[in-house]
C-alpha cells in the first residue's frame, strides 16, 4: 500500500494561526482607538488653552495699557455653573465662556450650595488692584486648576509711566522726535554729542 503524503495545514494549525491573527487585530484596533480617543483629548485641551490665553492676553493688555481691565466677570447656574468674561468697554461682549467645577456639598461642613458656590465668583471688575503693589493688578479666572482658581499678577503700564514720566507720557515716554533726551539726542546723549 502506498502513503500518499499531504500537503497544506492541519486543523489545528489553522485554528491556532487564526487565534494569533484574531489577538493581532483586537490589539491594533485598541492601540488605534486608544491614540483616537488621545487625540480627541488633546485637541479639546489645545482648545481650551488657546480660548484662555486669548481671554488672559487681552486682560492683560487692556490692564497695561489702561491701567483698568474693564472686565467682568458673571456666572450661571443651572445643573452646571458657567462663568463668562464680558467687556464692559464694548458694550458687554463676551469674551470667553468656562464651566467652573464645584465642590459637592456635604463633603465639608463648610462647603456652600452649588448655586452659591456659582454665584460667588461674580465680579463687577477681574482686575483687582491689591494693598500690598500700587500699580499690580491680581487677575482671578474661574478655570480651576487642583481646586484652586487662575490666578497672575498684572502691573498698569499706563500708572508707572504717569508717576515717572508725567501724566499723558504714557505709551509715548521717551519717544519723541530726539529720542528722548532733553537736549533732542539719543537718551542719555546731551545736545547732540552721541551722533
Amino acid at each position: 500500500m502506498l502513503k500518499r503524503q499531504q500537503s497544506g495545514f492541519t486543523l489545528v494549525e489553522l485554528m491556532v494561526a487564526m487565534v494569533i491573527g484574531t489577538i493581532i487585530i483586537l490589539g491594533a484596533g485598541q492601540l488605534f482607538l486608544t491614540t483616537f480617543q488621545t487625540f480627541q483629548n488633546v485637541k479639546e485641551i489645545s482648545r481650551k488653552q488657546e480660548s484662555v490665553v486669548f481671554a488672559a492676553s487681552s486682560v492683560v493688555n487692556r490692564i497695561r495699557r489702561d491701567g483698568e481691565s474693564n472686565y467682568s466677570l458673571e456666572c450661571k447656574f443651572d445643573d452646571i455653573c458657567e462663568c463668562t468674561i464680558y467687556d464692559k468697554k464694548n458694550d458687554d461682549q463676551p469674551l470667553l465662556t468656562v464651566v467652573k467645577p464645584l465642590k459637592e456639598p456635604g463633603q465639608d461642613d463648610d462647603v456652600p450650595s452649588r448655586e452659591e458656590q456659582c454665584n460667588e465668583s461674580n465680579k463687577d471688575d477681574i482686575g483687582v488692584e491689591p494693598n500690598e503693589g500700587k500699580y499690580l493688578h491680581t487677575i482671578s479666572l474661574p478655570i480651576e486648576i487642583s481646586g484652586k482658581s487662575i490666578e497672575f499678577k498684572v502691573a498698569s503700564r499706563k500708572e508707572v509711566t504717569d508717576e515717572y514720566f508725567g501724566a499723558g507720557a504714557g505709551a509715548g515716554a521717551g519717544a519723541g522726535a530726539g529720542g528722548g533726551s532733553p537736549g533732542g539726542g539719543p537718551p542719555n546723549c546731551p545736545g547732540n554729542s552721541c551722533n
